[in-house]
């Protein structure tokens, strides 16, 4: 084509555009991330198998601009697993994509996961500098969420099987987080960062309770219990919605199976799920349909 550009400069763009990503002011970094997406729609993982693994090495608990710019980027391009239809070519693309990326995210997670307590913990810092802190941590594992969502959507890999113990109770652990650093009592609308997160988690619990039941079972009343306690908590503030949908989906689902029944079975349990939870968030029934 005329306006096509030559191989050869192909080769040096992909080989220069990771690094130009990582080094720019984050509205450039933004499109750099953005035109990376659009460029492995067509050439990853075939023709830019430096890809992932450029990304992989990017990844930092010191400099989270960095890490989240090859976060979001690695989550953009993830999202196929997503949408695509089950067929040997995309398994062969998921295979890849986890050989490069379930052992680093796991570490990461893991880490960052640590740093966020850390920051959290009674006595430690407040105000604007612990808030600068924390906010890119939490985009951080807000977007490794939805990555681990990705990854999993089409099957359960193994290695997220052996590793269930290592990622569940961090997710957990999160339902019930709370620090006033991060939320903002005057927003109505917008959800704040703990909201983002706590909804992608449950995204990822609904799938498994879901699509891997048998695997999930040892973790999945836990998961119950925090998220009706979220639930519970949970105002009318448009800000909620999209939390409270989703965890209204997920025990939904639960009670709809014989052998979850005794988690929410007795008069109180329903009691609290008419008063508490159908009522103020009734809206979210209408919205959802039939």
């Amino acid at each position: 084509k005329e306006n096509a550009i030559a191989e050869a400069d192909k080769v040096v763009i992909k080989a220069n555009m990771v690094n130009y990503m990582c080094t720019t002011p984050p509205e450039v970094q933004r499109q750099l991330s953005e035109a990376l997406s659009i460029i492995s729609k067509s050439d990853f993982p075939a023709k830019w198998q430096e890809l992932l693994p450029e990304l992989v090495s990017k990844f930092s608990v010191e400099d989270f601009h960095v890490t989240n710019g090859v976060l979001v980027t690695a989550n953009s391009i993830l999202k196929r697993f997503r949408y695509g239809f089950k067929s040997d070519a995309l398994f062969l693309e998921l295979k890849y994509c986890l050989e490069q990326l379930q052992q680093p995210i796991t570490q990461l997670f893991q880490a960052v996961a640590q740093r966020v307590v850390q920051l959290s913990a009674p006595g430690a810092a407040t105000g604007p500098d612990a808030y600068r802190q924390l906010m890119p941590m939490m985009e951080a594992l807000r977007t490794m969420a939805r990555i681990f969502y990705s990854l999993n959507y089409h099957d359960l890999p193994e290695y997220f099987e052996d590793h269930m113990g290592e990622w569940m109770p961090i997710m957990l652990s999160f339902l019930s987080y709370e620090n006033a650093i991060l939320q903002d009592p005057d927003e109505e609308e917008e959800p704040g960062p703990i909201e983002k997160l706590q909804q992608a988690i449950v995204t990822n619990v609904s799938l498994y309770a879901e699509k891997y039941e048998e695997e999930f079972a040892s973790h999945l009343p836990g998961f119950a219990q925090a998220i009706w306690n979220r639930l519970l908590t949970l105002t009318p503030a448009t800000k909620y919605d999209q939390l409270a949908s989703a965890s209204i989906r997920f025990l939904t689902n639960v009670v709809s199976k014989q052998h979850y029944m005794h988690l929410f079975g007795n008069q109180e349990s329903l009691e609290q799920i008419v008063q508490q939870i159908v009522v103020p968030n009734l809206r979210f029934v209408l919205w959802l349909g039939p």
